[in-house]
């Protein structure tokens, strides 16, 4: 677990100094495979957090925000390249991507915070989201 938070903790770390955010969800993605669903999920939501609490724009929250928003679609995108591949021309079933669901659902329970710029930085992730999404992806 402590080198989950802390390879999740680099990723971050990079996604302020604006390393390439391919790269960076790669490296993400790589750490949400390697560790339990779980216990990723907590050391992310940890990270991201930490970043919601800004109201002001500050450049390296934008750029957390930007890449939490890409990784969550990237995650889809992925699975979605995934089933294509291995797809024999049967029909599969429609679902949401996992992370992509447990992410809008703690987004949606927390944009009505008491604080505002929570609210603000959950609307900002829900929209950046929805603008990354592709259009014939299901919610």
């Amino acid at each position: 677990m402590i080198d989950l938070i802390t390879g999740v903790r680099k990723v971050f770390n990079a996604a302020q100094d604006g390393i390439v955010a391919s790269k960076l969800c790669e490296q993400m993605s790589e750490l949400m495979v390697t560790s339990k669903e779980e216990e990723f999920w907590e050391a992310f939501l940890d990270h991201l957090k930490k970043t919601m609490i800004y109201y002001k724009p500050e450049t390296v929250v934008e750029k957390i925000i930007e890449f939490c928003a890409l990784f969550a679609t990237y995650t889809s995108k992925k699975k979605k390249e995934n089933q294509s591949i291995d797809q024999d021309k049967t029909l599969t079933d429609e679902t949401m991507n996992p992370f992509l669901l447990k992410l809008f659902n703690f987004l949606v329970q927390n944009h009505n915070s008491r604080e505002r710029a929570v609210r603000y930085r959950c609307c900002q992730l829900i929209t950046k989201i929805f603008t990354n999404m592709d259009d014939d992806e299901t919610i």
